[in-house]
């Protein structure tokens, strides 16, 4: 077994030719562990075609905490960021998740031009399915936000993209922000621009969990903004957005915002 951390440079910085040699090997560690009939069935999770190794999440996070192990001491926060996009580049789904919870646990080191890098990647569909959307935002566009609040202007211009996973990812970066108050203004923002999105339901599943989320924190306010916005709420949106409500409080919601 590849031995992650050890191939040391005189001077012991990772060199670019030590990422791209951390990058194949975990890809190489991750075909090896794959199966052929869970890769296949890894397809009904998912609407768009991906390609799955067939590796079980549990081997997933061994082998990524394996690595960052080898690496925690030496490795800056940009030289994670390389690593991580010369994984992403090859398309592969489990390798894909395995770059992006290392790179998040350089989360709180990260600057404003990971942020840059991250939307190149949904823009590319280098992040091309709700699992590595998902795991991209809470893990690496959140602690960016948190950090830098201007940021979250451009989730804000994300919800008009026609790339649905810049879509996704303006509500699925602010969820782990919901409880600061601080982030509310953005979040009331962000969700009524995504009402507009009447097609795709990852978009509104996603901005439901949002509402969902920041109505922990201020039920009233989210009450105000559902019947506000009243039947240009997604049902889809609807129906997570009040998951938290009492059962007759959510019915009521449920029949006055009908329109």
């Amino acid at each position: 077994m590849h031995r992650f951390g050890h191939n040391r440079s005189p001077v012991d910085v990772a060199t670019r030719d030590e990422r791209k040699r951390q990058a194949d090997a975990v890809i190489r560690e991750l075909a090896a562990l794959g199966d052929a009939a869970t890769a296949r069935g890894q397809g009904r999770f998912f609407k768009e075609d991906i390609r799955s190794l067939g590796v079980a999440a549990p081997a997933i996070r061994r082998l990524e905490k394996q690595m960052f192990t080898g690496v925690a001491k030496r490795w800056s926060a940009d030289e994670a960021l390389e690593f991580c996009e010369l994984v992403l580049a090859e398309r592969l789904l489990e390798p894909t998740l395995l770059a992006l919870i290392f790179l998040g646990r350089f989360g709180d080191r990260l600057e404003p031009e990971a942020f840059d890098r991250a939307q190149r990647w949904l823009e590319r569909e280098l992040c091309d399915n709700w699992a590595t959307v998902d795991t991209l935002c809470p893990l690496v566009l959140s602690p960016i936000v948190r950090r830098h609040p201007r940021l979250a202007a451009r989730l804000k211009r994300w919800t008009v993209a026609p790339n649905r996973w810049l879509r996704r990812a303006s509500a699925v970066a602010l969820i782990k922000l919901a409880p600061d108050p601080a982030f509310h203004p953005a979040i009331f923002d962000v969700a009524a621009r995504l009402l507009r999105d009447k097609e795709d339901d990852l978009v509104q599943k996603a901005n439901g969990w949002l509402l969902r989320d920041v109505g922990r924190a201020d039920r009233r306010r989210l009450e105000a903004f559902l019947l506000a916005h009243g039947a240009d709420v997604p049902r889809t949106t609807l129906r997570y957005a009040l998951e938290k409500f009492p059962a007759g409080q959510r019915n009521r919601l449920m029949t006055a915002t009908r329109g």
